[in-house]
Order: C-alpha cells, then structure tokens, then sequence
C-alpha cells in the first residue's frame, strides 16, 4: 500500500474507507494484518448468522487471527453461531464468553476476529470489550502540541497514525551552492488498546539553515504505544556537489510507512535547477523550479500540512540564503469503542 492511497482514505467518510477496504485485499492486509473484508448476511436469525464473504478471494483459509466485520440486522438475544461457509462456529465477546443477549446492535459495524489457538474450540470473537456491544467509531483527533490525550468517553482502541516532523533544509555559506534537503519525518500506524489517557509528545520542526546546516525534526511519541523519529537535518551548501540531504530513521511501534516521495533535485550545472523535499502521508515538500544562466539567491520553500522536509537555499550568485523549516508534527487517532 502507498502512502498516497492511505492519503486519500482518510480524506474519505468512514463508509467510503470500509467500501474501499471491501475491494482491495492487499490493502487492507496490508494496513491490518490477515483480513478478509465484509461478510454479507444472507440467512439465518439474530443469534444463529449464515454470511458469505463479498470478496472470497480475501479469504483462501481461515487462520488465527483472521479478522472482518459485518452488519447485523437484528439484536442479537442470546448466545450466537456464525457460519461462513464453515458450518456453525460459536461467536462470544472478546474475552471468549458467550452472549447473553443485547451485545450485537442492529445496523452497526461489528468487528470480529477468528480465534483458534490450536487448544481451545474454534470460534469468532467480538472486537469490543468483553460483554461489550460492538465496536463503533467515536471520534477523530488531530494533535499537534505536547499534552494528555483524553479519550472520549467509551473508547476501547484507536487507530493511530503518527507523523514526526520534517528535518530543515541546509543554508548556504557560499555559492555557487545548493543546501542539502531535510528529510521527511517518519510515518507509522497502529491499532492500539486504549485504557487510560496517555501522554503525547509533539517535537518541533527542524530548524532553517542559515549559513549552515539546518536542524533534525522532533520525534513524535504517543506514549509508550509508538514513536515517530524526526527526520535529520539537509547539511549546509559549501560549493559543488549540493550538501548532503538529511534521512528518515526508525521508530517503533506498529507499522512504518514510507515517505510518500523521496527528495527530488536537478542542476545541469547550476543554471536549470529543481528541489522537491520529500512528502508525507499528511504533508507535501515545498518546489521551486528555477531557469537561468544567473541565478539570485533562492531561500527555501517551506513545506505544506505535517511532517514533510525543509528545502535546501541555493543560488549561483548573490548573497547566501537559508534553507527552510521542516514540516511540523501531529498525531491523527481514531477512536473506537462503545
């Protein structure tokens, strides 16, 4: 999956995400582990399912840990059986008790998973708490400064996705010269239980360079759940070739996603010249295209949204300008629970 598929998911409503994890199994493998999508209700009662699956090629064998949702049609009023092309299998909460009945809403999204440990009977487990009604979407948060996230009221997990901010970009301490790029702050996403309010560092961006190197980006840390290192710094322009651009380390905590683009830059020799600082999953690098036997100097373009690199300053003649600021950090969460 590519960061700009990702991008353009969370620019969606949460029906369009489900819709679009429905068609693309490598998708949503990708982002969640073994899922295979949709089940579709087509027989059965409230307490007793037959499904099938929208898309059976997202799904060639069940395995431990397997996981979907599906929509029920009635609340459910006892203990539950699901049979999706496997004969009736036992559905209980999360903690592997069965129902008693009201747990399973009517026409709310229901994650379950399979469970099947080798040991214990094969059965499907609610993805909410245990005894608890489905899980359902509660809220989204975008944090951008250093604080106590406090979830909303019911929220059992949320869906993180961690920006750190974008290294600055190199100055310039002569020319003809070009500063290095900031690198882009790492990207990371991750499904996390939530019992309690945690903490959240939001680092500062890298720093401009000026007549120097530039700054490395803050990291961004959600607790002890994940951490998103920043991206380093673009190093200073001091002749030809260009100063050396920054890179993107690795955190921990679920899972990296690379930078949507690499950093970009052209010179033929220093009279056509581009630098593109490399984008984010929430953010873009600035551009500048410039053409010319004599160039002025050029300060950086600072990027746009979250977590992207700052551009190198260069010029062939002139005074000797900065580079720019790395982009800043944020958290994104979406919350889910009862």
């Amino acid at each position: 999956m590519t960061g700009s598929v990702l991008r353009n998911l969370l620019r969606s409503s949460f029906s369009d995400v489900l819709a679009y994890l429905d068609n693309n199994d490598a998708t949503r493998n990708a982002m969640f582990g073994y899922c295979f999508g949709r089940l579709r209700i087509t027989g059965g009662d409230a307490n007793s399912i037959v499904a099938t699956l929208l898309h059976p090629t997202g799904l060639t064998a069940l395995q431990d840990g397997a996981w979907g949702w599906f929509v029920p049609e009635e609340d459910n009023t006892g203990p539950m059986e699901l049979n999706v092309g496997t004969g009736l299998v036992p559905f209980r909460d999360r903690g592997g008790s069965a129902f008693s009945g009201g747990e399973v809403k009517a026409d709310q999204v229901t994650p379950i998973v399979y469970y099947d440990n080798g040991t214990d009977p094969v059965e499907f487990r609610l993805l909410g708490t245990a005894g608890g009604q489905a899980t359902r979407p509660l809220g989204i948060r975008l944090i951008t400064a250093t604080g106590t996230y406090v979830p909303t009221t019911g929220t059992t997990h949320v869906w993180a996705i961690g920006q750190a901010a974008g290294g600055g970009g190199g100055g310039l301490s002569t020319n003809p010269s070009m500063g290095g790029m900031g690198a882009p702050g790492e990207t990371r996403l991750g499904i996390f239980e939530i019992a309690d309010d945690v903490e959240v560092t939001v680092g500062a961006p890298g720093t401009a360079g000026s007549g120097g190197a530039g700054g490395d980006g803050g990291d961004l840390v959600f607790g002890a759940l994940m951490t998103c290192k920043g991206g380093t710094a673009g190093a200073v322009g001091d002749g030809s070739p260009p100063g050396a651009d920054g890179s993107t380390p690795t955190g921990s905590g679920g899972i990296r996603l690379e930078p949507c683009t690499g950093n970009k830059r052209y010179d033929q020799p220093l009279d056509v010249l581009y630098q593109r600082p490399g984008g984010t999953l929430l953010g873009e690098g600035g551009f500048e295209f410039i053409s010319g036997g004599s160039l002025a100097a050029q300060p950086g373009v600072a990027p746009s949204g979250y977590g992207a690199g700052g551009m190198g300053g260069f010029a062939n003649g002139g005074s000797n300008p900065d580079g720019s600021a790395g982009g800043p950090a944020a958290l994104l969460l979406i919350e889910f629970g009862q």
